[in-house]
């Protein structure tokens, strides 16, 4: 599988530290966002399954006990490291536009509208888990696919507690899922009252669901009365979702993209997505800037930072949108004139001229993120969405399934590259991501938030990278988002609004911005999952993962086998 390599150059020692979490010896993890999914994830590593038997068992656990945040009714993407063979797999399951949609389905007062599209049928897209997954699951699983789905089955036939997360956001949500007769049924008391945490929730439809697609593979839903069930559930929902889309749906393989920070090599999405370019152009602007002499989160931190953000955002705006409908000038946004244009967005020059960045190919071996490293060095980096918590707030009551609703992830302006059209794949931000040092892999790591994910993970890479934090302090630090559309910078209170006031007061004239003052540790800025393998105090290579505490998430570590 070849590698679309985006070369950002500038190399550093790596730092060597203990970190709190690591265990004496590599072993295997897995970080999840859900105690429930790593612990399915656990059992099938102890049970001699790889990576990838570890990550179907995860994603259809989380489907059940993170049911407002991804599952079979959305998509994904999933990258995968084959230790045997040093190659890394990206595989894009991201819904689909309907073959039927038209204009006229989001056009309102003469205009095209995202109002249209924001909850309902018509803002449902095929949805392509359940199809992905068990691709990944026929070309690199080893284990029967009835004992990955044993978890996700028992915990939606018997049960779980529900976390005062779920219990929060399905109020949040109510309004929506009072909509629609299954999902308040499923997910609010009596149909009208959120569940309270602690609250058992059973899924028995969903249950049966798994239950069928364990014994009869994805046929269950892309075909036959599943397929209808999904069908018909959309367009009673005003949708034009028909039965021929699933049968026609098709997960994608790609090439990844892949860069370089400080000396480590990242692998990440590529378009449709944008948040792996973004990621890879943010830290191409910030690369040339000894950042520790500055301090972290310093106003000149801050300042480089907002700089490199805004001009990814914007230019992912412009230029990214499904490969298939439109030309994306890769070379353009990783050249040394964008890097240079970007930086100039402060008043902080840099120490040294942008080096080329041209892309080139090289062959090489609301939302969920999770992340899993066997023993054995395989690693999968997967994250799964049905984008907005309960999604299109549509359900297919016979099926279990709660539907996503993509379609809002289009733009509205009709010369956007990302204009919905038929078929057509729309612009995600999802970033899963595996890193590499020397040719080894040393992370796997990725985060949900929507546009808040490129800047998630770039944040996190530098905390950790150039700053030496552990995986979880990386992960815990807060956290700052640039939206241009709104003009608009949010914030973790742990910041000041002095603080950010000075940065933005280092930037070239032009913009303003707005700013927004959130919670200390705020679910907005995502939940982002990870492992990082690197030496432990007596040299030997030690297994770490890390979960963000701003939602539900959880680690397993296992140790490796006695020898």
């Amino acid at each position: 599988m070849r590698l679309l390599a985006i070369p950002l150059l500038l190399s550093i020692l790596m730092p060597i530290h203990a970190l709190a979490e690591l265990k004496p010896s590599r072993g295997a993890a897995v970080a999840a966002a859900h105690p429930l999914a790593a612990e399915a994830g656990e059992g099938v590593l102890r049970e001699g399954g790889n990576a990838l038997d570890a990550a179907i068992a995860v994603a259809f656990a989380l489907n059940v006990v993170e049911p407002q945040a991804s599952g079979i009714g959305g998509g994904g993407f999933l990258i995968y490291r084959e230790a045997a063979t040093g190659k890394t797999y990206f595989l894009d399951y991201r819904e689909t536009a309907p073959a039927a949609l038209t204009e006229q389905h989001f056009t309102k007062d003469g205009k095209p509208a995202s109002s249209t599209m924001r909850i309902g049928g018509l803002s449902v897209g095929t949805p392509g888990s359940a199809r992905g997954l068990l691709e990944a699951h026929a070309k690199f699983g080893t284990m029967p696919l009835d004992r990955l789905l044993a978890p996700a089955i028992r915990h939606a036939e018997e049960g779980f507690a529900v976390s005062e997360l779920f219990s929060r956001q399905a109020e949040e949500k109510m309004d929506m899922l009072m909509g629609s007769e299954a999902a308040s049924a499923t997910y609010l008391a009596d149909g009208m009252f959120p569940l309270e945490p602690g609250t058992i929730l059973k899924q028995p439809a969903l249950g049966a669901t798994l239950r069928r697609l364990a014994a009869e593979g994805d046929s269950a839903i892309y075909s036959g009365v599943g397929a209808k069930a999904i069908a018909d559930a959309v367009q009673a929902a005003g949708g034009v979702l028909a039965v021929e889309d699933l049968a026609n749906f098709k997960p994608r393989w790609r090439e990844a993209l892949m860069g370089t920070y400080r000396g480590y090599d990242i692998v990440t999405a590529a378009p449709p997505s944008s948040g792996g370019l973004q990621l890879l152009q943010i830290l191409a602007c910030l690369e040339a800037y000894d950042l520790k002499s500055y301090g972290l989160d310093s106003k000149e931190h801050l300042a480089l930072y907002i700089g490199a953000a805004a001009a990814a955002q914007e230019a992912a705006r412009k230029h990214l949108a499904d490969p298939a409908t439109t030309t994306i000038p890769m070379a353009e946004l990783t050249s040394r004139e964008w890097i240079d244009a970007a930086r100039a967005r402060t008043t902080l020059p840099p120490p040294n001229p942008a080096p080329p960045a041209a892309a080139k190919d090289e062959k090489s071996g609301n939302t969920s993120h999770f992340s899993v490293i066997d023993a054995q060095g395989n690693a999968v980096a997967l994250t799964s969405t049905i984008n907005g918590f309960f999604g299109a707030g549509v359900m297919v009551g016979s099926l279990g399934i709660l539907l996503n609703n993509e379609m809002i992830d289009f733009d509205f302006e009709s010369d956007s590259v990302n204009f919905p059209a038929a078929g057509k794949i729309p612009r995600s931000n999802m970033a899963p991501l595996l890193v590499m040092k020397d040719g080894e892999l040393i992370a796997s790591v990725g985060s949900p938030g929507g546009t808040r994910i490129p800047g998630t993970m770039a944040q996190i890479m530098v905390r950790k990278i150039d700053f030496g934090e552990s995986l979880q302090d990386a992960i815990n630090g807060r956290r700052i988002h640039v939206d241009t559309k709104a003009g608009k910078i949010s914030y973790e209170k742990r910041y000041s609004a002095e603080q950010i006031e000075e940065a933005l007061a280092l930037l070239a004239p032009g913009a303003e911005w707005k700013t927004q003052e959130m919670g200390e540790m705020d679910a907005y800025f995502g939940g982002a999952q990870g492992c990082w393998i690197e030496p432990a105090s007596d040299g030997t290579p030690a297994m770490g993962a890390a979960a963000d505490p701003r939602r539900d998430g959880a680690v397993r570590l296992i140790p490796p086998a006695a020898p």
